[in-house]
């Protein structure tokens, strides 16, 4: 059998297998033109390749297809132009027209030859699939140049010089695009009603290149092929351009443009002050020497990028600092969302958490490589990282707020004589009228009480200073805040063991 997957394994699997290969072609045309000869009939040469390929590889089939055609030769014996015309096989000369026109880039061209095709009643499927071997031929000739002599390719002469010259003109990353559109083709041709017009899509398809790898790498091809003829004038037009000087030469040699783009301008002064050309050139030579210093300024940059961030620039970004930290690890950045960052030394952080266990666990050599490697992410730079017990310090939050300030800052224009706060005395902290509006906050149950509460402390009717003063109430009280081991596990999902 020639499809051993369609036997049932219980049969196969009591009996023995033996697997045929196909016949190269350099054995079946031997095989053919011997059995020519024997018969006593003449075939010109160029019809052994279509029958080859039309046997695909088996002598049964091959020389049933020769012998098809040996029933309809007439007395000149089996020409090339009767074989094609009886295997219905695309003519070489429509497949080398559609060939050359892409290449060219000729859609007049291209489009013509599917329409000849149409008039010569050959079939657009078979014309797509003798396109995809024509275009298999052209990228092993690309690829591997003697390839004919290989036995890679069977083409008569004349057909592998035309094909050698088309291999030349077209690029092996263009040859390749072209057969994949093929390819893809002919798989949407199965059961279509309209061939011809897929025939012509296939055609627009690679006319007008994608946005895919292979459409990239064939537009360079075209524009280098573009440029090999320019190239000798663009290399040219600088020499022309340039004086015929002796200074410009010279500079050119010792390998400075600068000293040519000095001498090419007049002089404002007399020529008398010019210094010598020989001075102007060796002071130009000499300067290559300081390029190294100056190309190392970036490492000093890099090196020296950590002293310009502080404590506060990091408070800042840290929800940026925080989902940094989630792509290394979930369970440090649920452990560091209660965090706060207390001081930056040079390049070591310093981060503070109310509770002690989650300290010990952030300060293990795993998590605190972590946060330095997400302090690099957001800040660039090498950071060593230390874990502190404590609470948030009040200084540095209240100092970061932009309500911090006293409200006896606000513009005199704006502020009304029967509303200015009262002059503080020396010894009471301007933190007071904020901590008493946080205590009256709570209690007040209707915005009459609100109202009252801010008429009798003199302050305007603001809720900056109550919303900013409350969480240092709550930092001063230790039983609101929630348990970090409760916070945690919620994050994560999970439940704590009993």
């Amino acid at each position: 059998t020639t499809e051993p997957d369609k036997v049932l394994p219980t049969i196969r699997s009591r009996t023995h297998h033996y697997p045929f290969r196909l016949i190269p072609p350099n054995a079946m045309r031997a095989l053919l033109e011997s059995n020519c000869a024997a018969e006593g009939i003449s075939v010109e040469p160029a019809v052994f390749p279509l029958v080859i390929r039309a046997g695909g590889g088996s002598a049964r089939d091959t020389q049933s297809v020769l012998d098809q055609l040996l029933a309809g030769a007439g007395d000149d014996g089996v020409t090339y132009r009767r074989a094609v015309a009886l295997l219905g096989v695309t003519d070489a000369t429509l497949l080398d027209d559609l060939v050359d026109g892409l290449a060219a880039d000729d859609a007049a061209a291209v489009f013509g030859t599917v329409q000849k095709l149409i008039e010569a009643g050959h079939d657009p499927r078979r014309f797509a699939a003798d396109l995809l071997d024509r275009l298999r031929d052209l990228v092993l000739l690309r690829a591997v140049p003697d390839a004919a002599a290989k036995g890679l390719i069977a083409a008569p002469d004349d057909e592998l010089a035309r094909m050698t010259a088309q291999a030349g003109r077209i690029g092996p990353a263009t040859l390749t695009r072209y057969a994949e559109i093929v390819h893809n083709g002919l798989i949407e041709m199965r059961g279509a009603t309209s061939p011809r017009l897929l025939v012509e899509l296939l055609c627009a398809r690679m006319l007008l290149p994608a946005t895919d790898d292979a459409s990239v790498l064939q537009r360079m091809e075209r524009l280098e092929r573009r440029a090999n003829l320019g190239q000798r004038q663009v290399v040219e037009s600088p020499a022309k351009s340039a004086t015929p000087q002796k200074s410009t030469v010279d500079s050119h040699r010792v390998g400075s443009t600068t000293v040519s783009t000095v001498d090419s301008q007049p002089s404002p002064r007399p020529p008398v002050d010019a210094p010598p050309v020989e001075e102007t050139v060796a002071a130009q030579a000499k300067e290559p020497a300081i390029e190294p210093a100056t190309e190392k300024a970036p490492a000093s940059e890099l090196t020296t990028s950590t002293d310009t961030v502080d404590a506060v620039g990091i408070r800042r970004v840290f929800a940026e600092l925080l989902s940094a930290v989630r792509k290394h690890s979930r369970s440090v950045e649920a452990m560091m969302s209660s965090a706060t960052v207390a001081s930056v030394v040079g390049n070591e952080v310093t981060f503070t958490h109310p509770a002690a266990p989650l300290v010990r666990r952030l300060s293990e050599q795993r998590n605190t490589d972590t946060v330095a490697d997400a302090l690099h992410a957001v800040f660039d730079g090498q950071w060593k990282v230390r874990w502190e017990h404590g609470e948030a310090p009040a200084s540095d939050s209240a100092a970061t707020s932009p309500s911090a300030t006293s409200p006896s800052a606000t513009s005199p224009s704006t502020a009304s004589p029967a509303t200015a706060s009262p002059a503080q005395e020396p010894g009471q902290s301007t933190r007071e009228p904020s901590t008493r509006a946080a205590a009256t906050a709570p209690a007040s149950s209707s915005s009459t009480q609100s109202s009252t509460t801010s008429s009798k402390t003199g302050q305007p009717s603001r809720t900056e200073p109550t919303s900013n003063a409350e969480p240092v109430g709550a930092q001063g009280n230790p039983t609101d805040q929630p348990d970090p081991l409760e916070v945690l596990t919620k994050h994560l999902g999970a439940r704590k063991l009993d």
